[in-house]
């Protein structure tokens, strides 16, 4: 394979990659009107020649840089030529300084004209509908060209949110004008809208704290259903369920005006199904990393909370996510001894080695440490509930769930 000669001087592709690095400072100085200030935008090469060079190389790069520029493009980068006397090239003239004069020949030398002008109509468009967005575009420049074929739907919807906002509608229903009912469902799409959406609408009109783009900014959409049991048949009457076994849309869960029972909450379904009677209690599960989802049901922290889980690091993250929303979350069989226990059901993890999650108690992260350390596992579904714990809360020790397992108890 035949070597690449060393440039002796500078050359047009070196130029262009110089003149590219400062793409974003280009953009800068366009959007603040500061172009003036930004050209000419000088190149810096090479000055003094090698006497190593090869003079046949050297005048092909020589006149390479010439065609290439703008004394015979008529567009691109300019070249201050010096005539130089030297004894082992005789009289030449080499190049002394290159300059970017103008945004035109800055655009044709890196060859951005297009994309430019893309982000020139789209940030046009959107400071001249929404001012205050200035500081907020002026961070965003080179994603810009990605919107320009769906600006002006995009500028339909925050006009409808700043119109209306708390909206309580689904996604697909905003009357917006132009735009397709699953626009707003894109991904790539809600992420342009948030960062948008905070600034335009007034704080009232947000919750800061939810990242879930309709939760944040008052849309409805398909909840997520919170299954629960009421393990104490009397529950039934007195809070007037129309079954011991049912599921609720989120907010409607968060709505119910409960106090003073014990909520139990299980990782998995199956965990939940076979859970035994107990005395004023309700368990909720299926939920996995979706526990912090029962932040939204206040009347939880008028009741006595446990928590449940898979002994492994998975397990211990969800019950610390759960615990930085209800700090009184007390867990169950979720600590070393549980480990020895039923040592032989252990299996192996999933080999993560997460740190420490920060809301844990003693017992619970030397459990933590065992489970990522020796990377095992032990699945709730083959445990038993028969754990003194639930007595020292009041409660009678309940019957075992897995009767499989009885003999371990």
């Amino acid at each position: 394979m035949k070597s690449k000669p060393n440039e002796w001087i500078i050359q047009p592709d070196t130029i262009r990659k110089k003149a590219l690095r400062r793409y974003k400072d280009f953009l800068a100085a366009w959007f603040h009107g500061k172009l003036a200030e930004f050209f000419p935008m000088e190149i810096h090469g090479k000055k003094d020649v090698s006497s190593k060079a090869d003079y046949g190389e050297l005048i092909k790069q020589m006149r390479l840089l010439r065609e290439e520029s703008k004394e015979s493009r008529l567009r691109g980068y300019r070249v201050e030529w010096k005539l130089v006397n030297s004894t082992r090239f005789g009289k030449n003239e080499f190049p002394e300084r290159i300059f970017v004069d103008t945004c035109e020949d800055y655009l044709f030398l890196t060859e951005k004209k297009k994309e430019f002008r893309r982000i020139e109509s789209v940030a046009t468009q959107i400071r001249e509908s929404f001012p205050v967005l200035e500081q907020c575009l002026a961070a965003q420049l080179p994603i810009l060209s990605e919107l320009a074929d769906r600006i002006e739907p995009l500028i339909a919807v925050l006009r409808y949110f700043q119109e209306y906002p708390k909206p309580d509608i689904f996604l697909r229903e905003i009357p917006a004008v132009g735009v397709h009912t699953k626009f707003i469902e894109s991904p790539e799409i809600q992420k342009v809208l948030r960062r948008w959406l905070d600034i335009i609408l007034p704080a009232w009109a947000i919750r800061s704290d939810e990242d879930h783009f309709a939760r944040r900014y008052f849309l409805r959409y398909d909840e997520p259903l919170i299954r629960m049991r009421l393990l104490d048949s009397g529950l039934q009457q007195k809070l007037c369920f129309p079954s011991l076994d049912l599921a609720l849309p989120l907010h409607s869960f968060g709505n119910l005006e409960v106090q003073g029972i014990r909520v139990l909450v299980v990782e998995n379904k199956i965990s939940l199904l076979t859970l035994p009677p107990l005395p004023n209690t309700i368990a909720l599960g299926g939920l996995g990393n979706g526990v912090t989802l029962l932040q939204y049901a206040p009347w939880l922290h008028r009741c006595q909370l446990y928590y449940w889980g898979d002994l492994d690091v998975d397990g211990f993250r969800i019950l610390s996510d759960f615990r930085a929303v209800f700090s009184s979350v007390q867990s169950l069989f979720m600590d070393t001894a549980t480990l020895e226990r039923f040592e032989s059901l252990l299996t192996p993890g999933n080999g993560r080695r997460i740190e420490m999650p920060p809301f844990l108690n003693e017992e619970e992260s030397s459990a933590f440490l065992r489970c990522r350390d020796e990377n095992i596992r032990l699945e709730q579904e083959r445990t038993s509930l028969a754990d003194k714990k639930f007595a020292e809360s009041g409660a009678d020790a309940p019957v075992l769930p897995h009767r499989a397992l009885f003999v371990l108890c």
